[in-house]
């Protein structure tokens, strides 16, 4: 979420500062609906009078002010001539103001609450020097016969300049014809400071003004007024020449002419340095203007205004337009008597007594993409949880508490409707007035936006206005110029220094480790004056500032709009434990003039461990290459971050050792670790020692050395004889006598024998008649197999006796064995007997097939088979 920072709304501008006057020099009569009492004469804080009217009736026009305490009055009140009302003290609290100034109008609001019981709640008949300030008047309802339907919260008839309204509040207020918030008929007091927000009436949501009124505004915001008939937020007529000083006109609607003010039977306004945002009618969206009705406009700003900005209805009515800013108005700029519709500044200057007027968007802050907006989630609520608010929620948001407060909501976007934010928790906002009753209203999933209307950087607003008639300061009481020259609209275009991130933590940093990594914060100037630094610029304070440091000396030279400055920052603690500090950079932000950024970290302490302690490999053949790997994780048990510089072999026998693998951490976190695997290759019998060898940070430990040990191994098979031989052996006789191979384990290892087999193309005529079994060999030790030949046919016969083992560079040996198998006499003579006999056809006792019986013959037939 962007910040927004809380603008000269409810919170800044009722200052008893910026209007106060008398500083405390007047005598008081004192109000306030707590006073314990018993006696209530006005004379003191605890014997105060209970309403506001008890304390004007009694208070001397010459010498007395009537000083109000906060809390709601429901009375209806009437000013008196040369009386001055103050609001915003604690009254009877414990903390009772004597001064004027020591008053705080936004902390200790006096409400006048008609409950929609009052026609009006102030009435100033016929009077002159009177002051109101300091109030907020609400829920008026003006539905009366005759006047009573006419102008809610104030009602001022026949009365002069020398009447000042200021730090007012009118809210919610309702008329059933002219001015929901103000009415005034042949008078002129002053306006200051006043915010007129979410009023409605059918003429003049917010003000009307009749029979040659001839008021001044200063430094007012009208916002979300709605008017039934023309004038959305101001209708004059008759004769009322009305002039407006950095006012802002936001969100003001009506379904006739004149969205945010009406101009009407020869009554002459003057608008200098205003901001008209989103107004809407059916014609001129901003102003508009009838029948010998003038209009003067300097320095202003016409913006996103539906149905066209500003509107000539007739041709004895004349806008004169200087160095205005024209921007996004859907329907048009400029609608003049000749009914043609005049877009853009360059069109406008071209109309006889038009100059300076431009184009271009005035960036106002959250109204661009990077503005907050979203959906409602619940449906709004009007007056409740809090009277006359509306309460909005977002359950999806993310708000920063009260950032909005000040700004402008429009609730159901893109419709234009605006409400002022009174307050925000991170889901909800409250607004003044209600939002749910007025055409464009918010219901569940209507799309909002936040306004802001300060000027974002490089506006094309800035230093573009004019100097004639251009007010000292602008709404927030930044004095003019800030630039070069005079801005155009409610604001002048200032320095607006933000940092980014917030906050930064540097997490834990080793005491003996020397300075962290560089951690970077960004200052920018979202404004569109350049910031100026102030003191320092930029340093860092606090308790345990001497471990943080700045690096790299930015520049403390004009900071432009838009532009940025990066700080780099480092952490290096010299004791254990949390630390904070602040960066703070000075500039001359007039609303965040020290720019604070936390800065946080925790002194630790590295600390090194290994699991397990040492490896041990065992014994290894010096000829089966590498042993399995083993592992060992390098532990931080430390509260600080473990650098580790290196990982290595060391050692008298370090050669026999390798690492395989490390996943290769040079910074261990604490309760991190980093996996080592060794493996073992001895290159000669016997033992072998090294060491795995690890440097780091750590304070105490700087070389962690993990033992490893090994012993180069050789198995060795003997076998004996290399050879059996098994001779003649008669078929009939059976198998022979065995014979014996040895094998013998000649090594150092044990030796693993696989298995003992007879194999070749004699296989089937040798076998293994005993064998003492023993897979394992130790050093030293033998196997006895025994072997016997057993022929099936005459002839010699070979095979082999395979031994399988575990001897790395003999793993297969062979014993080879032979034999010769024959006939016996008696066998010879059984055969030929039989073939003699035989009583076969010739063909058949002719086996070798040579078309004789011979000899031969008898021979073949011995020979074969068993």
């Amino acid at each position: 979420m962007s910040p927004v920072r809380p603008r000269s709304c409810l919170l800044t501008l009722f200052s008893a500062a910026l209007i106060a006057s008398g500083g405390g020099a007047a005598a008081q009569v004192f109000v306030d609906l707590n006073a314990p009492g018993p006696v209530h004469d006005g004379s003191s804080w605890a014997s105060a009078f209970l309403t506001v009217q008890e304390g004007i009736d009694a208070a001397d026009p010459l010498d007395q002010e009537v000083w109000v305490a906060d809390g709601t009055y429901t009375d209806a009140v009437t000013l008196a001539s040369g009386v001055h009302v103050y609001g915003g003290f604690t009254g009877s609290s414990g903390l009772e103001e004597t001064q004027l100034s020591e008053r705080d109008v936004a902390a200790n609001p006096v409400i006048l609450d008609a409950d929609q019981l009052l026609d009006h709640i102030v009435t100033l008949d016929g009077v002159v020097d009177s002051r109101l300030d300091g109030f907020t008047l609400t829920d008026a309802l003006a539905d009366g016969a005759s006047q009573e339907t006419n102008g809610g919260g104030l009602f001022i008839v026949d009365s002069g300049e020398t009447n000042v309204i200021a730090n007012c509040l009118l809210f919610a207020n309702q008329a059933t014809d002219d001015g929901g918030a103000i009415y005034m008929s042949n008078s002129s007091p002053e306006v200051v400071a006043c915010r007129i927000v979410s009023n409605t009436a059918d003429v003049g949501g917010g003000v009307a003004l009749d029979a040659g009124s001839s008021p001044a505004f200063r430094d007012c915001v009208f916002a979300g007024n709605f008017g039934n008939a023309p004038g959305g937020a101001v209708a004059a007529a008759n004769g009322s020449n009305a002039t407006f000083v950095n006012c802002l006109f936001a969100g003001n609607m009506t379904v006739g002419q004149g969205g945010a003010v009406l101009a009407v039977l020869g009554s002459d306004l003057t608008f200098t340095n205003c901001t008209f945002r989103g107004n809407r009618s059916i014609e001129g969206g901003a102003i508009w203007a009838d029948t010998e009705s003038d209009c003067l406009l300097v320095n202003s700003i016409f913006e996103d205004n539906v149905s066209g900005a500003i509107s000539e209805n007739s041709g004895d009515s004349d806008f004169t337009v200087t160095n205005c800013l024209f921007f996004d108005n859907p329907d048009g700029d400029f609608f003049d008597e000749n009914a043609v519709f005049r877009n853009g500044a360059l069109v406008i200057n071209f109309v006889a007594g038009n100059s300076g007027n431009v184009d271009g968007d005035p960036r106002h802050a959250m109204d661009g993409p990077n503005r907050v907006a979203g959906t409602w989630t619940s449906l709004p609520l009007y007056g409740g949880p809090v009277l006359n608010r509306s309460l909005l929620t977002d359950a999806s948001a993310e708000f920063t508490p009260n950032e909005f407060a000040g700004s402008y909501i429009i609730p159901n976007a893109p419709n234009r409707f605006a409400a002022l934010i009174e307050s925000n928790t991170s889901t909800e906002i409250v607004t003044v007035g209600n939002v749910t009753n007025v055409p464009w209203f918010a219901t569940t999933g209507s799309p909002y936006v936040i306004v802001d209307l300060h000027p974002e950087a490089g506006t094309a607003a800035a230093d573009t206005g004019t100097a004639a008639g251009a007010p000292a300061t602008d709404l927030d009481g930044v004095a003019r110029p800030q630039g070069i020259g005079f801005d155009i609209g409610v604001y002048e275009s200032v320095s607006r220094v933000e940092g980014a991130p917030a906050a930064v933590d540097f997490g834990p940093q080793g005491l003996t480790s020397g300075p962290s990594a560089p951690l970077t914060v960004t200052i920018t100037n979202t404004g569109a004056g350049a910031a100026l630094f102030t003191g320092a610029g930029f340093a860092i304070t606090g308790a345990d500032a001497s471990s943080f440091a700045i690096t790299n000396a930015p520049a403390t030279t004009p900071l432009t709009g838009g532009a940025s400055r990066e700080v780099a920052i480092v952490f290096d603690p010299s004791t254990l434990g949390a630390k904070s500090a602040t960066l703070e950079v000075t500039t001359d932000d007039l609303v965040n003039p020290t720019l604070i950024i936390a800065l946080s970290g925790l002194g630790g302490e590295q600390d090194i461990d290994a699991a397990p302690a040492s490896l041990s490999f065992g014994g290894q053949d010096i000829d089966g290459g590498s042993s399995v790997p083993l592992a060992v994780a390098i532990s931080n048990i430390g509260t600080a971050p473990l650098a580790i510089a290196s990982v290595t072999v060391t050692g008298a026998d370090a050669s026999d050792f390798a690492i395989s693998a490390d996943t290769g951490e040079t910074t261990v976190a604490p309760g991190a670790s980093r996996e080592v695997q060794v493996v073992f290759d001895p290159s000669a019998l016997g033992p072998s020692t090294a060491a795995l060898t690890v440097t780091s940070d750590d304070p105490d430990e700087p070389t962690l050395v993990i033992p490893l040990d090994g012993a180069g191994t050789d198995q060795n098979i003997t076998v004996a004889p290399a050879s059996l031989s098994f001779g003649d052996q008669a078929i009939s006789a059976g198998a022979s006598a065995a014979q014996a191979v040895t094998i013998s384990n000649t090594g150092t290892a044990d030796l693993t024998i696989a298995s003992v087999t007879v194999t070749g193309t004699g296989a089937s005529e040798f076998a293994v008649s005993a064998d003492t079994g023993e897979a394992t060999l130790a050093p030293g030790a033998s196997r006895e197999v025994q072997v016997v030949f057993d022929p099936e046919n005459s002839g010699a016969r070979a095979a082999s006796l395979d031994i399988a083992s575990d001897d790395a560079d003999e793993p297969l040996v062979s014993v080879a064995l032979d034999g010769s198998g024959f006939r016996s006499l008696e066998e010879l003579v059984d055969r030929l007997l039989g073939l003699i006999t035989s009583a076969a056809p010739f063909s058949e006792l002719d086996l070798n097939t040579d078309g004789v019986f011979d000899a031969a013959d008898v021979v073949t037939e011995v020979n074969s088979g068993p």
